[in-house]
């Protein structure tokens, strides 16, 4: 459903709401079904509880009418208003503000639309009613299928677009206008299950589909729709796959650097935001992004003045170095680089982010066969990706909230281009016990059969 929609259908719902239903001190809800319990009678509600960042949610019509408030619609804050006992609240869309009387309450959540229907986190609630609120059952992770999310064109380019060499730049902007096929959907869901049926039940499995630069600041003639790719990635994954919703953080930022101007990569800030959001979904925090200390360099030229190489579109990328922001971790950590799955053959000392270097590779020592980041942040978790280089930008972040993180580029084994140095998942995770797996990958890798095949020669 468009998001634009599923506002209409909101507001329109709460506009016709001319009373409270009933007013009960006490409600159950039941988080496996569409139900909710009321002095011993059993009612339909829109739908069910579930958790997300250590936060539970409950859908805003139900658990608003069901303990006694009238409620309705203001379209200029594109809020809910609630009434009761004297007291009009505003619970907005997408917002972690509520208005309650005459006061404010930030919390470290929002509201959210989920699979359609409007929720807003307990602890709001609570701040508006001190009614009982009970629930029963197996709580669902929250699975963001990308149903509600969507791209605006507020920021895309405009003027003449040329290409250079499969590279399209407009104005001192270079971008790949990649798109994700039904085919390639398909098939990189399918790669993702495989993995994911392979490790042990105990073993967390997230997936995190990124998209580039073009879906948020391509103009639109030349928009390719990434985002419909992912939704239709993410709609097959099995239950075994959290997936990761890449877009909407993006887009939620996209005023700010989450791309480079030169390069086909993200940055780290954009990286952020991402992992920001799978942090949510795993119930752990993140500190604020300025709250971290940064080393700038205006010096960087990336991947696109090679891509270009011998052409005009060359001399545009070099002639625009470009901000390379790099966050350095709150926690201290030792990395290492090595050539084969038992992390025996060690080849290099690695940075978490590495401010002498002023490329895209300062992050997480850019791409190797397997990385290994031992963190002083003793709390037992253990973290393994498996990437292209999309995800040392991401990786950078786990610093903060890992104890071991593990690094795994498929492309470095197997017989992917002549590297015949052998991988086995299994035996990887045997060796390190890690507890996440995070999969993550650009349309670009998605799209690749030699790619998805070098990842399924793992299992």
């Amino acid at each position: 459903m468009d998001i634009y929609k599923t506002i209409a259908v909101i507001a329109a719902a709460f506009t016709l709401t001319t009373g409270a239903v009933r007013a009960a001190d006490a409600v159950t809800f039941n988080y496996n079904s569409k139900t909710a319990r009321v002095d011993d009678e059993t009612v339909e509600t829109q739908g069910a509880p579930f958790l997300y960042a250590n936060n539970i949610y409950v859908p805003v019509d139900d658990i608003l009418k069901l303990t006694g408030f009238s409620l309705g619609w203001n379209g200029e804050k594109g809020a809910v208003t609630a009434y009761k006992n004297g007291t009009l609240s505003y619970i907005a869309v997408n917002s972690s503000v509520l208005e309650h009387g005459d006061a404010q309450k930030t919390f470290d959540v929002p509201t959210r639309i989920y699979k359609g229907v409007y929720y807003m986190p307990l602890v709001m609630f609570a701040e508006m009613s001190d009614a009982s609120i009970y629930f029963e059952g197996t709580p669902e992770r929250y699975r963001d299928l990308l149903t509600d999310t969507f791209v605006t064109d507020q920021y895309r380019l405009s003027g003449s677009a040329n290409t250079y060499k499969g590279i399209t730049i407009i104005g001192n902007c270079g971008m790949e206008l990649l798109g994700i096929t039904d085919s390639t959907a398909a098939s990189y869901a399918a790669m993702v299950n495989s993995v994911a049926n392979a490790m042990p039940p105990e073993v967390n499995v997230f997936n995190a589909a990124v998209p580039t630069a073009c879906e948020f600041y391509a103009p639109k003639s030349l928009y390719t729709n990434q985002v419909g790719g992912i939704k239709k990635i993410y709609a097959a994954l099995g239950e075994r796959v959290v997936p990761i919703n890449t877009v909407r953080p993006l887009m939620d930022h996209a005023a700010e650097k989450i791309f480079f101007n030169t390069d086909h990569h993200w940055t780290q800030r954009g990286a952020y935001y991402v992992y920001r959001e799978f942090a949510g979904v795993q119930g752990f925090s993140v500190p604020a992004l300025e709250s971290f200390e940064k080393k700038d360099s205006w010096s960087h030229v990336g991947s696109f003045a090679g891509f270009t190489r011998g052409t005009y579109g060359e001399s545009i990328m070099r002639s625009n170095p470009e901000l390379l922001e790099r966050f350095l971790p709150k926690y201290e950590c030792q990395g290492a680089a090595y050539s084969d799955m038992y992390m025996k053959n060690k080849y290099a000392s690695l940075q978490a982010v590495n401010t002498a270097n002023n490329t895209y590779s300062c992050f997480m020592g850019g791409d190797c066969p397997v990385a290994r980041f031992v963190t002083s942040n003793k709390n037992g978790r253990k973290l393994c990706i498996i990437k292209e280089s999309y995800g040392i930008a991401f990786a950078s972040w786990a610093i903060n909230n890992y104890e071991e993180i593990y690094i795994i580029d498929p492309r470095e084994f197997n017989g992917f281009n002549g590297h015949n140095q052998p991988f086995k998942l299994k035996t990887f995770y045997d060796l390190t016990g890690f507890n996440d797996l995070v999969i993550i990958n650009y349309p670009g890798a998605m799209s690749g059969s030699g790619y998805r095949g070098s990842v399924l020669k793992m299992l």
